[in-house]
């Protein structure tokens, strides 16, 4: 799905240049383009073969995108590489499933720790606050602070099996708000 609504940024005819990671890496457009339609049909592949040497592949054509483009490398992307990595190696499903577990904890961790800053509490959670909920909260800036410590314990909440459920509803709650503000129906500061 990340592909698709991304789509102009994984071909090579758009208007802004591709930044390789290595000189070296800078395909004709031809292969480029033959590339995302190949890695697009492994991902549809995995839906009816969801087979080691396919999530393989599919990883592998991942990579190789990513390192033709270096913004090709979106948040989305990266933890679709790290889950892939799950199904990769051969691991009881226990353990797979604690590396899953892991992920998403360190994800919602690390995406609190990442908002601590008034950039985010700025540039996007005073706006959105104004756009979505009709709230002028300049003056309470420390409630953007909350919203980072709140995804912080989600990150924390997940990791115990006492609270994962209070997590997930919190983790729920989260995400209504963020479709909420970028949903049609919501004013976004991304138009």
């Amino acid at each position: 799905m990340g592909i698709f609504i991304s789509f102009p940024l994984w071909t090579q005819d758009r208007l802004f240049p591709l930044l390789p990671v290595f000189k070296f890496l800078n395909l004709p457009s031809f292969i480029g383009n033959y590339l995302i339609y190949v890695l697009l049909g492994v991902l549809t592949s995995l839906l009816f073969f969801p087979k080691k040497i396919t999530v393989s592949l599919a990883l592998l054509l991942l990579l190789a995108l990513g390192l033709e483009d270096q913004m090709r490398w979106q948040p989305w992307v990266y933890i679709y590489l790290l889950f892939f990595l799950g199904f990769i190696f051969r691991i009881p499903p226990s353990n797979r499933l604690f590396y899953f577990r892991l992920l998403l904890i360190s994800i919602y961790f690390w995406s609190g720790i990442h908002k601590i800053n008034s950039n985010f509490v700025d540039h996007i959670f005073i706006p959105m606050a104004r756009d979505v909920f009709m709230l002028h909260l300049p003056k309470y800036r420390i409630i953007g602070y909350g919203v980072s410590l709140l995804e912080i314990s989600i990150g924390i909440g997940l990791a115990f099996k006492l609270t994962q459920r209070y997590a997930f509803f919190a983790l729920c709650a989260l995400h209504m708000i963020i479709l909420s503000w970028v949903s049609p129906w919501g004013k976004t500061l991304i138009r």
